[in-house]
């Protein structure tokens, strides 16, 4: 069993408010795109700005809260902590890396844009990483 090192009190208030700013993210990521497709579901395609802009705003939150945890990271001793949040953070980072090919798929006018099934299916990959890192942060990486 590896040791934790627990995170100082600042680190840990740090890393809970990005969490809860991408559990916010996906939030907004699931009600603009209720919005955006109406209640039919037909509302809006992939293309339509309403469905990209919500798209952009999450893209851009889970790169934030992959920043400043991986920063967190590189401070912290290894541990069951470090190890808690770096699988998360590898989560953050392989929605990262599956979010930028759909989001070039937009800006390339010879491609179709991302379907809203693909882009759910990226979304499920990060939809539970805040509430899991929470979790570590009150109870791993607690003293």
């Amino acid at each position: 069993m590896l040791l934790s090192v627990p995170l100082p009190p600042r680190q840990r208030q740090e890393v809970g408010k990005q969490a809860a700013a991408t559990a916010a993210a996906v939030q907004r990521w699931d009600m603009a795109l209720a919005t955006c497709v109406g209640p039919s579901g037909e509302g809006d395609d992939a293309d339509a700005t309403c469905t990209h802009a919500a798209w952009e705003q999450l893209v851009d939150q889970v790169e934030i809260e992959m920043y400043y945890l991986l920063e967190h990271l590189r401070a912290m001793p290894s541990g069951s902590c470090h190890e808690a949040l770096g699988a998360e953070n590898d989560i953050l980072r392989g929605f990262w890396h599956g979010a930028a090919p759909l989001d070039l798929a937009w800006l390339d006018e010879q491609q179709r844009p991302p379907s809203r099934f693909d882009l759910e299916a990226t979304v499920d990959l990060v939809r539970h990483v805040p509430g899991r890192i929470r979790d570590a942060v009150t109870t791993v990486c607690a003293p």
